[in-house]
Formats: structure tokens, sequence, C-alpha cells
């Protein structure tokens, strides 16, 4: 069958799937509990930090030292099924706590926390694992590390390390609560804050031109007053330009797709354009609230641009809702979403992630979810309001039934778009219509090796 052949008869499948709609499939509740992510009886103590790995296992970080009843300090890689990767073996591990993790392209995972020592080596509250839970070696090798707890890390977009934290200093080199690494370890020497922040940095973000949003408890930045939120240059300096405040220390910061940049502090949240300036489109009303106090530790955006808000807290905009919220686009909260009970008072979501297929794994200091035993960490559904089987936070069109995927991201289904790579080829002469990167094999008589656009234009 010819390519123009294949095309037409794809056109005439998606004319009769609107004729004939295909059964509606059945996908859990949104923010029910997925109850095939087998825990048993979880970590022993909360779960800080999470990532989801290509291959759909999880590692996980964080004060436990067990998991499932086997040992694991404060790091384990878990099955898709929730049960522990036995392949994934730290050793003696961590001898103090970890809070925050990157995992690199090639598998290997840099940690960062309370720790000084990792599976019986120094390694002064930073190291890089094998991608079997081995100590790299490689990494900043013979260097003393921070001489502090570190906080956080940001892989920034050339691969290098982002860290915060209490330190004042790392390898022996005055570092005032942020520093940036080399990909090896050792320290950039290009990044000079001069005396830097005045207390310590809890997050950070890279915007798309390579600036670099941090936030924590400092009220001046090299001097400058700066309350709690400020950027800075690649080089490290104060951006003066940038102004905005959000009242207070900000407790997360994260970069959506699009550039945008969500922040908020332990009520008010803000959403700011990918130059920085505050977006008004975006209005949290009177943010997190909770008969204690709240507190926000992350955010974690699905495909068609909502995005989800944790901490401790148990309202959203004086709506009910425990520790989990979904923001719609203008920051309202989105209902459909509404786990039940999530938590009990008193407890914290600090990590949260999206699987590939919608799901997203939640860690934390809980011991239930929607009444059932589920100890520190759990994996819950997002929805299909559709009924296409595509859990609504993979779906890009998750009100379509039609379509799901947009591999170019221009706002047009997979099925609808002719072009799906945008590389001008159009999907039915282009042998490989999901990979921008072969616009110049064009076909000329029933060749398409070597083609170019000219002579396709010619062909035409």
């Amino acid at each position: 069958m010819s390519r123009l052949a294949r095309h037409m008869l794809s056109i005439c499948l998606l004319l009769a799937s609107f004729l004939f709609p295909a059964p509606v499939w059945s996908v859990d509740a949104a923010g029910s509990l997925d109850t095939s992510f087998a825990i048993g009886s979880g970590t022993n103590y909360r779960v800080d930090a999470l990532v989801v790995q290509p291959d759909g296992k999880i590692v996980i970080a964080g004060h436990f030292t067990l998991y499932n009843g086997v040992t694991r300090y404060s790091i384990a890689r878990i099955n898709a099924d929730g049960s522990l990767d036995e392949l994934f073996n730290p050793g003696t591990g961590a001898n103090a706590w970890a809070n925050s993790l990157v995992l690199q392209p090639d598998g290997k995972i840099v940690l960062v926390g309370y720790f000084t020592m990792f599976n019986g080596v120094t390694v002064n509250h930073i190291v890089r694992l094998n991608p079997d839970g081995s100590v790299d070696a490689s990494f900043n090798p013979g260097g003393t590390g921070a001489d502090s707890e570190i906080l956080s890390i940001l892989s920034d977009d050339n691969g290098k390390f982002i860290i915060g934290g209490y330190f004042s200093s790392y390898n022996g080199v005055s570092k005032h609560y942020i520093a940036r690494l080399n990909v090896d370890g050792t320290l950039d020497a290009g990044f000079n804050l001069g005396n830097g922040p005045n207390s310590y940095i809890k997050t950070s973000a890279q915007q798309l031109d390579g600036k670099i949003l941090i936030g924590g408890a400092f009220t001046t930045y090299n001097g400058l007053a700066r309350n709690g939120l400020a950027r800075i240059n690649v080089d490290g300096s104060l951006d003066n330009s940038f102004t905005t405040t959000i009242g207070g220390p900000a407790q997360s910061i994260y970069r959506l797709t699009n550039g945008k940049i969500m922040a908020g502090n332990l009520v008010s949240i803000i959403r700011l354009n990918a130059d920085g300036s505050v977006d008004n489109s975006f209005n949290s009303g009177s943010g997190l609230g909770t008969s204690t106090f709240p507190d926000l530790y992350g955010f974690s955006q699905q495909a068609d641009g909502k995005v989800f808000v944790v901490g401790r807290f148990t309202s959203y905009n004086h709506v009910n809702t425990n520790n989990i919220a979904r923001l719609n686009l203008d920051g309202s909260l989105d209902a459909s979403f509404n786990p039940v009970a999530a938590t009990t008072n008193n407890t914290s979501y600090f990590a949260i992630a999206i699987q590939s297929d919608g799901k997203i794994v939640i860690g934390g200091d809980f011991t239930t979810f929607n009444g059932v035993s589920q100890v520190h960490i759990a994996r819950v559904h997002t929805g299909d309001q559709d009924g296409d089987g595509v859990e609504d936070a993979a779906d890009y069109f998750p009100a379509n039934a039609a379509e799901s995927a947009d591999n170019d991201r221009d706002g047009i289904g997979d099925n609808a778009d002719l072009d799906d790579d945008n590389d001008g080829v159009p999907d039915y002469l282009d042998p490989e219509p999901l990979n921008p990167a072969n616009s110049t094999k064009w076909p000329l008589n029933g060749n398409y090796k070597g083609s170019s656009v000219k002579e396709y234009n010619h062909w035409q």
C-alpha cells in the first residue's frame, strides 16, 4: 500500500471514530489510590524526594532506614509495581538523611542532604551513585564537599548542578548557601556570587534564558534587599532588574514547559512569565490554608498544563483539599481531582512526580491515603474524563477522546495533525513522521533516500 493510500485510510479511520465511538475505557477516579502499587510496609520514616526513571522504576530518598523491612539507608529504588529493586544496592547507604536528588540522562543519581558518608566513603553532603547504587568515585575526586547540609539540587540546562542549603563553603572555597558545580562535582569557578545571600537557599529553577531563580530565608543578596526570592545571572551575580516578591521565603520554584515559572511561599502561589514578570492571568486567591500552619513543598505539571501542588495544607482558596491540589491554568482549583480525606491533619506531602502513564507518585510523612494504610509513598490515579484510556496527567487533550498526544506541542493532536514532527513534511510522505531531523529525506520517483526539499517541491 502506498503512503498516500495509508494516509487516506488513517483519515477514514479517524472519521469512523467519530461516527462509531470506541467503548469507554475504565480508569479509576481522579484522586483514587492505585492499589496495584504494592509497597508492603513502605518506609519506616518519611520520603522527602523521588524521581521516576524512564524505565518506570522510582528512586526515593529521605529520612528512612528501611523499605518494606529491608535495610535501605536514605535511598532506595523500587520497581513499577512497588516492590524493592534489589539490583540497586547502596550498601550501608547514607549515615544521615537525604533531602533531594537528580537523575542524570546516563542513569546516575546525584544525592544531597545532611549525610557525610555513603557506604563507608566520606562524601560530605553530596554523592553521585552509579545506576547500580554504588558510589561513583569520579565525582568530586579529592574534594571535601560542602561544610554543612545541602537542601536542594538542580541540574541546569548545561548539565551542571546548582546546590543550595546551609553551607558556607564547598571544597574549602567560600560559597555562602549556593554554589554551581561542574559535571564532575568540582566547583565551577565561573559562578561568582560575591557575598551571596545572607541565609539559606531551599529551592531553585532555571529560566529558558539561563538565569536562575532562587528561594529561601535570605533577605539580602550581595548586600541588596531581596525578600526570599531573587534572580541571578548565569555568572552568579544578582539580576537587578528582577524585583518580584511573594511576601516571604519561596519554598518551591518550578519551571513549566512553556518557560513560565511557578513559585510559592508558605501560603501564596504565583506564576511568572518567562521574563520573570508576574503573570496576572493566574490567581491563587487566598492560597493554602490549614488549622495549624501551611507549607508548600512542590509542583508538577501534567501534559495539558495543569499543575499539581503538594505540601502541608487542608484547603486551597477556602476549598477543602488535603495536602494535594490540581490547579487549572488560571489558578483556580480543579474540583475534578478530589482525593477523599487524602491524609489526616499534621502530615505532609514532600514530593511528587508524574509517570509517563499519567499516574502520580507522592512521598511524605503520611501513613494513610483515602483511609487505606499507605506508608510514606503512594501512587494515585489522575482520572480519565474523556474515557480514552489515557490518564489525564499524560493526556494533552483530556476532554477529547479522539486525541491524547501532541508530539510537536503545537496544540493540534497527532490524529488531526498532518505533520506530527513539525518539520514541514506531511506525515503521509514522511518516512519518520515523529522525527524532525529527517526533513531532507523526501520521496522522489519512489526513492525516499537522499532527496532534498528542492527536489520534493519539484516532484510536487
